[in-house]
């Protein structure tokens, strides 16, 4: 078994103690003026802190959940536009004195955590690969010195080379680790959550007298409420939101007492089916996969679920799961204090 190495001194401590002392959110929709709920869930999202929420228990008239393509803000909202999408997917750690069937065996790991992520076609070929660094611990003096203070880096594989230790100036690298990045790199663009507000929008203008106002000619931005332009059927995010409307408006009962029922697009435990084409198409152009931060505390976050890396079912070779993540449900336990 690959031991997990973790050569990092927690830097989120007191933040986690603090978070721990929170009040819960009390999830109920339980209250009597709660009449209609309509839940869009993230399907690509596994991180720690973004669980789902299932409805639970509700009074209401109608409740209906609805799974969508995307990660925690492809549904709503917040991803920038960027050139290119350059995130840590996941990441395995090996000890320096690892022997060469423990390399051989996560070796094989990586392989197929990989080919996962294309096979899911989350990412081409091209667009994903695994980069090595090296856990280093640095010290001032020479090889061999003792010294009062260290430091614990994460270094590129190039620096320390074949090389356990290592001088440079006054300074003494000594290699500690292994650290395995799974690295993506995709264009991306971030109008899918504009899909899904539309959505939302259409079924609280039809269905639950909800005041909506359209954007008004002088809005700031008026391309962000664009959808780009596709190829008319499968690979078009307007068709893909015309379906969801339709999918989403399935069962329910208008102010006139009209009901409507898509009984060709949702069978009748409520599923619904994408084309493979249409799919593909919005996995691999819109999609931003659950890992994205980018941000400049990206590469200090790799090692903590705190906000960033995704939740995996397995933490060594022997224990590779399909699917390798999971999406985790908030269903706290509250206690007196939180309810008030």
């Amino acid at each position: 078994m690959i031991a997990p190495f973790n050569p990092v001194i927690p830097i989120f401590s007191g933040p986690a103690l603090g978070v721990a002392l929170i009040k819960k959110v009390n999830p109920t929709l339980s209250n009597p003026n709660i009449k209609k709920v309509l839940h869009l869930k993230a399907q690509t999202e596994w991180r720690d802190n973004f669980p789902i929420t299932p409805i639970g228990k509700f009074n209401g008239v109608h409740a209906k959940e609805l799974t969508v393509l995307g990660a925690h803000s492809d549904v709503g909202g917040a991803y920038w536009q960027t050139e290119a999408e350059l995130n840590t997917l996941h990441f395995f750690d090996l000890g320096v004195n690892a022997s060469s069937v423990e390399k051989q065996k996560l070796e094989q790991q990586k392989e197929l955590l990989r080919n996962w992520y294309i096979t899911q076609n989350l990412c081409k070929a091209h667009q994903i690969h695994w980069k090595l660094f090296h856990h280093v611990l640095s010290y001032e003096g020479q090889i061999g010195e003792h010294p009062s203070t260290t430091k614990k880096e994460l270094l590129e594989e190039t620096f320390m080379g074949n090389s356990t230790v290592k001088t440079v100036g006054n300074r003494t690298y000594v290699l500690q680790g292994y650290h395995h990045k799974l690295l993506s790199k995709r264009p991306l663009n971030n109008k899918l959550s504009l899909v899904y507000m539309n959505v939302m929008k259409y079924i609280a203008l039809h269905y639950a007298d909800v005041p909506f106002t359209f954007p008004v000619k002088d809005t700031p931005h008026p391309e962000e409420y664009i959808l780009p332009d596709g190829n008319g059927e499968e690979q078009d995010l307007k068709n893909y939101q015309d379906l969801l409307i339709k999918v989403a408006e399935d069962s329910w009962t208008n102010k006139e007492g009209k009901t409507t029922t898509y009984p060709l697009l949702v069978n009748n435990d409520g599923y619904y089916k994408l084309s493979a084409e249409m799919s593909q198409y919005i996995l691999g152009n819109f999609v931003h996969l659950s890992a994205n931060f980018n941000s400049p505390l990206k590469d200090a976050l790799d090692h903590y679920n705190f906000a960033y890396a995704n939740v995996p079912q397995f933490t060594d070779e022997k224990e590779f799961k399909n699917p390798p993540y999971e999406r985790k449900s908030y269903n706290p336990e509250l206690l007196g204090y939180d309810l008030y």
